[in-house]
């Protein structure tokens, strides 16, 4: 499981609201950047904040993230991404509600696995508890 932030660009009156609350009262009017339905970040956002007024959609997270460095709107990214690249800067805000979501790995039980698919799994595994700290 990983936890999920509002970023915002560094520079906004948003950025220093720590924390922020998900029933939208300061975010009114906010412009959100987002991705287009059928992805994690909008479902969520769709979720927390019913009348976000989305600006701008998007399927690349690292576009994403660039608009929100701009100033052309706040969105909501994993909080995983902030240890694994510094740029562009956004500021990190916590939610007054729980955010995460799950990542899973998933393969036929049946199907023959190559050297690399098992290699893959391996690694995503060791990876993910030692993000945890669990090993």
């Amino acid at each position: 499981m990983t936890n999920t932030r509002l970023t915002a660009s560094a520079a906004t009156r948003t950025a220093r609201q720590i924390p922020v609350s998900a029933d939208g009262g300061e975010l009114a009017g906010e412009p959100f950047v987002t991705t287009r339905p059928g992805y994690w970040q909008r479902a969520l956002t769709d979720r927390l904040f019913t009348d976000a007024v989305i600006v701008c959609e998007g399927d690349e997270p690292y576009a994403i993230r660039g608009l929100i460095s701009a100033g052309v709107g706040i969105g909501l990214m994993p909080a995983m991404a902030r240890r694994l690249a510094p740029d562009p800067p956004v500021g990190w805000l916590h939610l007054d509600v729980p955010c995460r979501r799950t990542l899973s790995l998933v393969w036929r039980a049946d199907a023959y696995q190559t050297a690399a698919a098992r290699a893959l799994v391996g690694f995503a595994a060791s990876y993910f508890r030692a993000w945890r700290g669990e090993g």
